[in-house]
């Protein structure tokens, strides 16, 4: 029993470098796709490689709050998001409401679980929203301009599988860590594997 004892912060420093070493392994198999590699769709293309990994410094990225690696690096995708999609109502179930006001400052971000009930008949312009919301009662909300983006998504994948092959999510984004799906109905149905 000693023994066991004696090796717990082992035990504790593996448990957490195994986290590290399965986000090293979904990167390394995602390399090929970085920066939009890959991508025929110039529509996608662009939003892969302008929006979805842009490098180049916002604006705003200096007066956000400090926070770790990935929800630094989160919050500053889901600020180009909202930059890029310039939304009127932004629903924010995951608390980044900080990164989306920097991205779009005339949002009018809607943080209460009961969300898609204070929002009466209107559509969802963009979310933020856990893996684990009834998805299927906010795609219902959604139209051709909506973007639905889903946290945390590698602590339920085969529920991020369902999402992907619901017949309303046309185009996919699968960064590991977060999923974006767009609606456009005009488009064919294509889901992408990424590095962020």
């Amino acid at each position: 029993m000693c023994f066991f004892f004696a090796f717990c912060p082992f035990i504790r420093t593996f448990a957490c470098d195994m986290g590290k070493i399965s986000h090293f392994f979904a990167w390394l198999r995602r390399l090929g796709h970085a920066r939009g590699f890959g991508i025929q769709s110039p529509t996608d293309y662009w939003f892969v490689r302008y929006v979805i990994s842009e490098q180049w410094p916002y604006h705003a990225y200096d007066a956000l709050p400090k926070a770790d690696r990935l929800t630094t690096r989160l919050g500053r995708l889901y600020l180009r998001l909202a930059n890029h999609r310039q939304p009127s109502t932004i629903i924010d179930l995951v608390g980044m409401g900080p990164y989306l006001h920097a991205g779009c400052r005339r949002a009018h971000i809607i943080t209460a679980k009961d969300h898609l009930a204070g929002m009466g008949d209107g559509t969802v312009e963009m979310a933020v929203v856990p893996i684990d919301v009834d998805y299927k009662m906010l795609f219902d909300r959604c139209d051709d301009h909506s973007l639905v983006v889903f946290h945390d998504i590698q602590h339920a994948y085969n529920l991020w599988r369902a999402i992907e092959n619901a017949p309303v999510a046309r185009i996919t984004f699968d960064l590991y860590h977060c999923g974006i799906v767009v609606f456009d109905t005009r488009r064919s149905p294509h889901h992408y594997k990424l590095n962020l």
